[in-house]
């Protein structure tokens, strides 16, 4: 994203719950999103971490 190569991993469960690890090694920066509202909803707060984190 915004040229800067980035990794993690997701994953949640049936009973409401999802989990983003990303990490952007170009920058030392880690973030960790944790979720207890359903499966995959975490994914749009990954998505603006990764924006705003990128950016700088």
């Amino acid at each position: 994203m915004n040229n800067q190569w980035t990794f993690g991993h997701s994953g949640g469960t049936t009973n409401g719950t999802s989990t983003i690890l990303d990490s952007e090694p170009d920058s030392d920066r880690v973030a960790v999103t944790v979720s207890s509202y359903g499966i995959g909803i975490a994914t749009p707060t990954e998505t603006e971490t990764r924006i705003l984190i990128t950016q700088h």
